[in-house]
């Protein structure tokens, strides 16, 4: 039987590492997650708070940033109601909407494609300010490149594979090092009804060959920079990579590294404080 009371973890950590600490948080056990005013919330069974905190202190040792946190009960009504209040149908881009299984999609312009999700999975929900920024540039990379096959590294939910499919996108390859990631992509990617079209890998850039017309990384800063070399060789001559994950003061130092692996920076975008860049392979 489900236990009546849960335990609520509230974290706060730098805003550069919430979104992957979120997911790290779902694959710890975490039944629903939610960011609220600078912090990242939690809930766990109660038997799960011991193994949930020694990782969250080894991972605070690891990332040598300050990482501070509480646990408080919440009763299970109180938290599955706070968590779905985080999730509203949203449009993100002038082709897209996004909008939780349990909602109605509110809008009737027949030209906006909509993204069914279940956000119990913390990462790629639509609601960060990376993904946005990422659905709004594939919206018009494919507008003007409709057909194009995607390649989606780092794909979490598959929010952003799924976007282009629904824009019109030939085929998706979605690429997580995450098994649970993985998982997740392929349920939503058959909710969606693209998985014919959809072929998610477990695994790194080793594990997908050949290259692509349209390559989309929304991932940390520092990880883009280690597979700058791997992910920019995946860029067919006169393709297009998007890259998010960035802060507005790492976006001018990606751009560099990618430019000097011949991929020239075109368009900026920005949402707060977070970025993403465009850059293009020459014919």
């Amino acid at each position: 039987m489900e236990p009546t009371t849960w335990q609520r973890l509230t974290v706060s950590a730098p805003p550069e590492v919430r979104e992957a600490l979120a997911a790290l948080l779902v694959d710890w056990g975490a039944a629903g997650t939610a960011e609220e005013t600078g912090a990242l919330s939690a809930w766990f069974r109660p038997a799960d708070r011991p193994g949930v905190q020694a990782r969250l202190e080894r991972y605070a040792l690891d990332l040598g940033a300050p990482v501070g946190w509480r646990w408080d009960d919440e009763p299970e009504d109180g938290w599955r109601d706070r968590w779905k209040a985080f999730y509203r149908p949203a449009r993100v881009s002038e082709r897209l909407g996004v909008c939780p299984t349990w909602e109605e999609w509110p809008g009737k312009d027949p030209r906006v494609r909509v993204i069914r999700l279940d956000p119990g999975r913390a990462f790629g929900t639509g609601t960060h300010e990376t993904t946005r920024l990422c659905l709004g540039l594939l919206d018009r990379a494919l507008s003007a490149r409709p057909d194009a096959q995607v390649l989606d590294v780092g794909c979490g939910s598959g929010i952003l594979s799924i976007g282009a499919l629904l824009l019109g996108a030939g085929r998706a390859v979605a690429l997580d090092i995450d098994p649970l990631a993985a998982q997740a992509a392929r349920e939503n990617a058959r909710r969606n009804g693209v998985a014919d079209r959809l072929r998610v890998v477990a695994g790194d850039l080793r594990a997908v060959g050949g290259t692509y017309p349209l390559v989309v990384a929304n991932i940390l800063y520092q990880v883009l920079l280690g597979l700058a070399p791997e992910l920019s060789a995946r860029v067919e001559p006169g393709g297009t990579l998007i890259l998010s994950g960035l802060l507005t003061q790492e976006a001018a130092s990606a751009e560099t590294v990618y430019g000097a692996l011949g991929l020239r920076p075109e368009t900026r975008e920005v949402e707060g404080e977070w970025a993403a860049v465009v850059l293009r392979r020459a014919s």
